[in-house]
Order: structure tokens, then sequence, then C-alpha cells
């Protein structure tokens, strides 16, 4: 029961997480943000006892791609252009593959 509350506490972080780097209009907290995510998702695959792939992922996700990622960001302007665009579009969108993903998962019949 209590792996059950850690697990779902770390899901409800993650979509916290998801919802903030894609509202977020400055690149660096994005990237934090991200590398955060990682970070997260490799402490559920410890919590899951997948340690080799948790290794990996934060070894890939949070450690090496944010540095190469803040090492990009040095041949970026330093002025940001704020755009005052909708990301509520690209929010459905990720909610609508995530069903999709969620619903191809399920072994049910081809009509």
């Amino acid at each position: 029961m209590a792996e059950f509350l850690i697990n779902g506490f770390l899901i409800f972080l993650l979509a916290i997480i998801a919802v903030v780097a894609i509202r977020s209009i400055k690149i660096f907290s994005t990237v934090m943000l991200a590398g955060a995510y990682s970070l997260i998702c490799a402490i559920i695959f410890v919590s899951l006892d997948a340690v080799d792939v948790a290794f990996t992922e934060a070894a890939v996700g949070a450690g090496l791609s944010t540095v190469l990622y803040i090492a990009a960001m040095r041949h970026l302007p330093k002025r940001e252009k704020v755009v005052n665009d909708n990301t509520i579009f690209a929010l459905m969108v990720c909610f609508g593959v995530g069903c999709l993903l969620i619903w191809a998962s399920f072994d049910l019949p081809v009509i």
C-alpha cells in the first residue's frame, strides 16, 4: 500500500512538472524542469525494481541531456523573444497521444 502511494505521488509530481514545463516561457527553466522530470522517472524506475533502466535514465536523461542543453543555450541570444501563443493546444496533443499510447498497450481485438 505504501509503494502504491509513493508511486501515485511520483506520477502526480511528473504531471505537475510536465504542465509547468509546457507553460514555462523561459528556456533555462524549461531545461531544468526536463532534468527534474528525468530524475523523477529514474526514481520511479528504482521503485519498480528496474535499477539498470533507472541508472541509464539518470545518467542520460537527467545528466547528459541537461548539460548538453545548457551548453547549447550559450549559442542563443541573451534576450528571449516573448511569444504570446497559446500552449493549451500542445497540452491537448500530449494528452491525446498519451491516451492513445495507454489504449494501444492493452490487447484489444482488431476490428
